[in-house]
């Protein structure tokens, strides 16, 4: 097996659990044996299934870790790193957590029901979704566990249990996720039968239709399946139905498998384009270069160029745009985040961005991105920032771009024998689809994305909501409001300080509330926040520091003491909404001003006002409460029987501009 293969994979150990001095069990009763970083190495995979599952129940019955940050935070902590290898970051249970919630639909401080009190399966169902979601983070890639391989572990723990009526498979695990208004479900998978879905016919038949139903709404011949008969041929090849699948999953997956699983991503994406929820959009057919300038240095020249030589005798593998360490990079066309950040080179990191016709590798970033995997972000929008080589004497710190056109699988950097070759026989190091970035560069320069009007034009350009200012007027504003869905945007004006009464300044910023690109008149005013500067690593926590500006969703918060549900209107539990995708910051939310002082009320969060003239103006407890409940019933308002009871608020999102000195 090549040496590049994940871990968990060469191990069959998907979810990477390590042995202690009593090893697991393997197949036929032995013990597994163990690597050199401590993890377990099973012959049979269905036993690493196996291992990974009581390390969950332990975690669940015996130290009482009952919510995905929880028994993240153990199994991820951050005294050790990642990988288990000396010299890398520490671990980052928090966007583990994260990224393991949004897979499985669900709030990461929600109480889980995974095992009963007899150490017995209780939800199958979501402890199949927790297992697949922690096993894509731990291996990448898009990687999604083997319903035979996790089916046998079930097995092995408790026989019997995929065929009680309980099984993973079963219509009783995933109705919720399964439905839609229109009533739109399946029973079990569909799609790939090499693969091993089930193919019950009336699934089958409802996918077929589903999948006509997006080639129309998508304008994509290739995904209609052709005939409505309920029927996959058994070898993938043949099959147009399969061929359709693998068409839709291309739209947002670096490697199609052909399959649709219940409740799984392919289901869900299918489930947004027919049923209008907007969670899945067209691509826009925009593209932009990827920074608000241009560099000084031109990309068509060496070393900066596609092709040129470096040590080692291979070929330089995308173009570098030579940028200040922190400048802001934006994404070039609507996409879907593949991958990353992750490690890539000399202390910087990458983000992988299908963008439909092409992936892009954004690569030499800082690890701190605004997006992660699994998110959908759009065209222009600020993905990340530069980041700073280490340990290495170049020109500039960079963006170093790399285009890939899709027709090949696997690992974009591979070895000089699988991968590309320079017209001059040196090897890039890289996938055989990379492609010359340099043409598309130069078409993209003439379509910068739009900038921020400067800070002085731009201050209290939402404030005074209640003035003579039109919708018009306002969004006329340079800054990108999501098209589609409910948006707050937040515009930072001021810094200020009441001395000597507090150490700390405030931020005060003017905020207005949009649905589907229009400005909702009723939902505006300001929102004050900590200091300067900001910053979403843990340095930005123990400084007292605001959070990065940037796109961040929003979810459903169901804390102690706020919570978007079942708020009092009076005294506790206040009104909170929660923002996602904030780094290694944690319990960012927009909630009211509660403390005597009025001044500001906790480290990171947001919390709504109006009437702020200077430093001392006082935050009115009513008012800002008022505030925050007039943004989760407008929401609510607005999208109906969409707004969920819990996790992630499908096209809500905060956007954060401005950084005032």
């Amino acid at each position: 097996m090549p040496s590049t293969t994940p871990t968990g994979i060469k191990n069959n150990n998907y979810l990477n659990v390590k042995n202690t001095s009593d090893p697991w069990m393997d197949a036929g009763g032995k013990r597994s044996k163990t690597d050199s970083r401590g993890h377990a190495v099973f012959t049979d995979p269905a036993y690493g299934v196996r291992a990974g599952i009581l390390q969950l129940r332990a975690y669940f019955l015996t130290h009482k870790l009952r919510t995905i940050i929880d028994i993240l935070s153990r199994w991820a902590p951050t005294s050790d790193t990642v990988g288990s290898i000396a010299g890398n970051d520490a671990n980052d249970p928090t966007g583990y957590a994260l990224f393991v919630a949004k897979r499985m639909g669900i709030a990461h401080n929600k109480k889980l029901e995974l095992f009963n009190d007899d150490k017995t399966i209780d939800n199958v169902g979501q402890l199949r979704g927790l297992f697949f979601a922690m096993a894509a983070f731990e291996i990448g890639g898009g990687f999604k566990v083997p319903d035979k391989d996790f089916n046998t572990g079930l097995e092995v723990i408790e026989p019997g249990i995929t065929k009680t009526g309980t099984g993973p498979a079963l219509p009783s695990v995933s109705k919720a996720a399964a439905a839609t208004p229109k009533g739109w479900k399946i029973s079990a998978s569909v799609g790939s039968a090499e693969r091993g879905a089930s193919n019950e016919k009336d699934d089958v038949e409802t996918v077929q239709s589903m999948l006509r139903s997006a080639a129309m709404i998508l304008g994509t011949p290739a995904v209609d399946p052709g005939a409505i008969n309920g029927i996959i041929e058994p070898k993938a090849k043949d099959s147009a139905t399969v061929r359709a699948i693998i068409a839709f999953q291309s739209r947002f997956l670096t490697k199609s498998d052909g399959i649709i699983d219940v409740g799984g991503r392919t289901w869900r994406e299918l489930l947004a384009v027919v049923s209008g929820s907007g969670d899945a959009q067209t691509p826009s057919g925009r593209e932009f270069f990827p920074f608000a300038t241009l560099p000084s240095a031109s990309w068509t020249s060496a070393p900066r160029s596609f092709a040129a030589n470096r040590k080692g005798n291979r070929a330089h593998a995308a173009c570098d745009l030579y940028f200040p360490a922190g400048t802001t990079i934006h994404a070039i066309a609507d996409g879907i985040v593949v991958r990353g950040p992750s490690y890539f080179y000399q202390g910087t990191y990458a983000l992988e961005v299908d963008h439909g016709t092409f992936i892009a590798r954004y690569g030499e970033i800082q690890q701190s991105a605004h997006v992660r995997e699994g998110d959908r972000i759009t065209a222009g929008q600020p993905i990340a920032r530069v980041g700073h080589l280490e340990g290495i004497q170049v020109p500039s710190d960079m963006l170093h771009l790399e285009l890939y056109d899709k027709t090949a699988h696997g690992s974009l950097t591979t070895s000089a024998e699988a991968g590309k070759k320079a017209p001059n026989g040196r090897p890039f190091m890289r996938r055989k689809d990379l492609i010359d970035p340099t043409p598309f560069l130069n078409r993209w320069k003439d379509n910068l994305p739009g900038q921020h009007a400067p800070a002085d034009a731009t201050r209290g350009i939402l404030s005074n909501l209640f003035s003579k200012k039109t919708p018009a007027e306002i969004t006329a504003a340079s800054v990108k409001i999501p098209a589609k869905g409910f948006c707050i945007l937040i515009q930072r004006i001021r810094e200020e300080k009441r001395s000597p009464d507090f150490s700390f300044a405030r931020t005060v910023s003017d905020y207005q509330c949009y649905w589907n690109g229009e400005a909702v008149h009723d939902l505006g005013g300001q929102i004050v926040e900590r200091n300067g500067p900001s910053d979403n690593t843990s340095t930005g926590i123990s400084g007292h520091r605001r959070i990065e500006a940037g796109q961040y969703r929003l979810s459903i918060h169901a804390g102690e003491s706020y919570k978007t549900y079942n708020y009092a209107k009076e005294g506790s539990p206040l009104p909170g909404l929660l923002l996602m995708d904030t780094g290694k910051r944690s319990w960012i939310l927009i909630h009211p001003c509660h403390h005597d002082h009025g001044y500001i009320s906790s480290i990171g969060c947001l919390n709504p006002a109006a009437g702020l003239k200077d430093a001392s103006s006082r935050i009115n407890l009513k008012d800002s409460r008022a505030r925050v409940i007039a943004m989760i019933e407008g929401m609510k308002a607005k999208m109906g029987g969409a707004f969920p009871k819990e996790g992630a608020i499908p096209g809500a999102t905060v956007l954060i501009t401005g950084e005032p000195s």
